[in-house]
């Protein structure tokens, strides 16, 4: 099973709002500027850092959920760009 947009993007929103103490620790100004992150659809996932990233990841494992093509698409075009930037530094 694929989350469709809306969910993933959800589950993104909730990753964010559980750091740290939960939602009791998030300004509400922080609050609405991620919120904005339901509206990206599966574009949320990049807004992410990697830590958070990862449990998004979990999630889908612990649920048996499938990743979306394009956050393995995603995945696979940071990996190329992380070699990149390994291999030709500045």
């Amino acid at each position: 099973m694929i989350l469709s947009d809306k969910e993933f993007a959800l589950v993104c929103f909730l990753v964010l709002m559980q750091n740290r103490e939960g939602v009791l620790d998030k300004h509400p100004e922080y609050i609405q500027e991620k919120k904005l992150m339901l509206n990206m659809g599966y574009d949320a996932y990049s807004m992410l850092d990697p830590k958070n990233q990862t449990l998004v990841k979990l999630y889908h494992l612990r649920w048996h959920l499938d990743l979306p093509y394009v956050i393995e698409k995603y995945e696979k075009e940071m990996a190329e760009y992380e070699k990149h930037i390994k291999e030709n530094p500045l």
